[in-house]
């Protein structure tokens, strides 16, 4: 149990000790396509990774955690920020987890892009791309994504049903 919890704290801190926000955003386009954020728990694909630049060390992501090639970070067009998946390498059965925590990558075709750690863990050779399958993992995205501040959850009225006298009668 505890293993768990350090992995989430660890998924949780920033480089600057900055914490993230929780966001999905609206519809944008990069290199020429456009793509349609949305919150997926259940996203398993395939496709190409490629290395991802990032916007710079220690700068700000997309959803406000600081950039460092040194971690395991990802970036995907279309996942709710942050999120955990699971990226296996398909050409070399290399497989590791990391956190998504920015938008890309820019050139099309390409599924998710990754840090130069990452990368380099997957066997994702420089400047070039790697058949991968991405899978996020549902409940470390959904206690990452509960845990982030800023995250607004819609509230869903329920109402009880009405109590009424219960009636008897003798058959």
């Amino acid at each position: 149990m505890r293993a768990p919890l350090l992995l989430l704290a660890a998924l949780l801190a920033g480089c600057s000790g900055t914490p993230a926000r929780y966001t999905v955003g609206d519809a944008y386009s990069m290199g020429g396509v456009w793509s349609y954020p949305r919150e997926d728990f259940s996203l398993v694909e395939t496709g190409l990774a490629t290395r991802h630049a990032g916007p710079g060390w220690g700068e700000r992501t997309a959803n406000g955690e600081a950039w460092s090639d040194g971690r395991a970070l990802g970036a995907h067009r279309t996942l709710q920020l942050p999120a955990v998946v699971t990226v296996t390498n398909l050409e070399n059965g290399r497989s590791l987890t990391l956190r998504v925590n920015e938008r890309g990558p820019v050139r099309r075709g390409r599924v998710i892009g990754l840090s130069a750690r990452a990368a380099s863990l997957l066997g994702v050779p420089e400047g070039g791309t790697a058949q991968v399958r991405v899978t996020v993992d549902g409940d470390r995205s959904r206690a990452l994504a509960d845990a982030v501040p800023g995250r607004q959850v819609p509230v869903v009225a329920i109402e009880t049903a009405p109590r009424a006298a219960v009636a008897s009668e003798s058959l």
